[in-house]
């Protein structure tokens, strides 16, 4: 994947977190309340989240994380 900011090609990977990944448009919320526009970047399940962690790509040169969910 090239970097959107640079144009450099990114490394891919996975991206890891010890408790349920989310995405807000709030800042500071808690990541087991979620709301109505919050995305889970986890596989979901009926029993819970599954330990499926996201595809990433990082550009180290100018700090930037790209995240398939």
């Amino acid at each position: 994947m090239i970097c959107p900011a640079c144009g450099k090609e990114m490394e891919s990977g996975w991206v890891y977190s010890r408790g349920v990944m989310m995405w807000s448009p709030e800042q500071g919320k808690m990541p087991r309340i979620s709301g109505p526009e919050d995305v889970s970047l986890m596989k979901e399940m009926p029993w819970g989240f599954a330990p499926d962690y996201p595809i990433g790509y990082i550009c180290k040169d100018c700090r930037k994380v790209i995240i398939e969910y």
